[in-house]
């Protein structure tokens, strides 16, 4: 939960992708500590606690170009360089990498979670852009159709309806996804 980031999935869906884009990778581990610790999240907070469990492992920060070009304003910014280094995904050759960070060149399509939310919010194909049991389990949860992400959705509910309806619709909400969730529904 990024403080600066507005999140449009839950953290177990976000884990759960994550699981279903890295399956069947034997170099791809999807790791849940983040999602584990409560409240805000931080780049510093997480690589102390991978550096924790893996000890004297050399850890590896990969970003994109422009995500780089702003770690040095991140909380902990001169920490996180002492933890691991920083790979910089440039796309193209005007991609500008900070200096003392690995440059990884890639030819990339011009893809980015943004346009991916983006494009699922209009009805848009996303088959290509995201692996294909990523796409289904989109689908299958309702994630992205709407520009209001559940929090916003459950504080507008809490603000228009008396207390015990809102009680009522939360259960049923809760009740109707466990049972789809045991009945392999979406």
């Amino acid at each position: 939960e990024p403080p600066y980031k507005r999140c449009h999935a839950s953290r177990a869906d976000r884990l759960n992708m994550a699981m279903l884009a890295s399956a069947g990778s034997d170099w791809l581990k999807v790791c849940d500590i983040e999602i584990m610790r409560p409240g805000e999240t931080y780049a510093v907070d997480t690589l102390r606690a991978l550096k924790r469990r893996y000890g004297d492992a050399e850890l590896v920060y990969i970003l994109g170009a422009d995500a780089a070009a702003k770690v040095s304003k991140w909380r902990g910014a001169d920490e996180i360089l002492k933890i691991c280094r920083i790979a910089c995904v440039a796309r193209g050759k005007n991609d500008a990498c900070p200096d003392g960070m690995l440059r990884l060149d890639a030819t990339l399509d011009d893809i980015s979670s943004s346009k991916v939310r983006e494009m699922v919010n209009r009805g848009e194909n996303i088959g290509g852009l995201v692996p294909e049991k990523v796409r289904e389990y989109i689908a299958q949860r309702g994630l992205y159709i709407s520009d209001m992400i559940e929090d916003e959705i459950i504080d507008d509910l809490r603000t228009r309806l008396k207390r015990t309806r809102f009680d009522h619709t939360m259960g049923v909400a809760e009740t109707a996804a466990e049972l789809a969730r045991l009945n392999g529904l979406p």
